[in-house]
């Protein structure tokens, strides 16, 4: 039996099309996604892009959305990160990537926030190396596991703001002093090589 997905706007049961509110949602994806994720980090250089996650957990839960999944893929990932540092385990989110490019999103500077961590200068060399410490990690034990309990639920939204706020606290570079003559950078005494 086919069932046809209700006009709803968030997530619903495929079953039988009833809605599911988001707020329910969100913990069983999460739930499917560190499973997903272990899995993963079990493989010899393992990666997901975030389409292909974002489709396993509405298979594996049976909890489907018609919303875009870059507007609600990062909820369970958050969810997903928080889970991590509770256990103390390397961060599962590092190896959920773009399809285009292998690298991870905007979003993974959330889970320097949730682990109360600075910024890495580069994001993606910081990915790839947790990424080699999940595959350490998993392939030699067995994962803590999962327990809503455990999560505090006050940040299960992702608060990309707040990272972003924290990203641009980054120096921006300053534009090199030039000579007025012959347009060469000035050495840091501030004379020209060329000209003085």
């Amino acid at each position: 039996m086919n069932v046809v997905a209700p006009d709803v706007p968030g997530p619903f049961r495929q079953a039988d099309g009833t809605p599911v509110p988001f707020d329910d949602a969100k913990y069983e994806w999460a739930h499917a996604g560190y499973d997903v994720l272990v899995d993963v980090a079990r493989q010899p250089n393992g990666h997901i892009t975030y389409q292909d996650i974002a489709d396993m957990l509405q298979d594996s839960t049976g909890i489907e959305t018609r919303v875009p999944m870059r507007n609600w893929i990062g909820t369970p990932l958050w969810l997903v990160a928080e889970m991590c540092v509770r256990n103390k385990e390397p961060q599962l989110t590092a190896l959920v990537v773009s399809a285009q490019t292998l690298e991870v999103g905007d979003g993974y500077l959330n889970t320097f926030a949730i682990a109360g961590q600075t910024i890495p200068k580069n994001l993606q060399r910081a990915a790839a190396e947790t990424r080699v410490e999940c595959y350490d990690y998993f392939s030699r034990r067995e994962p803590v596991g999962w327990d809503r309990t455990r999560l505090t639920g006050r940040n299960a939204a992702p608060p990309q703001a707040k990272a972003r706020r924290m990203a641009k606290t980054r120096p921006e570079p300053v534009a090199p002093k030039v000579c007025p003559t012959c347009f060469l950078e000035l050495l840091p005494s501030g004379r020209c090589g060329y000209c003085d």
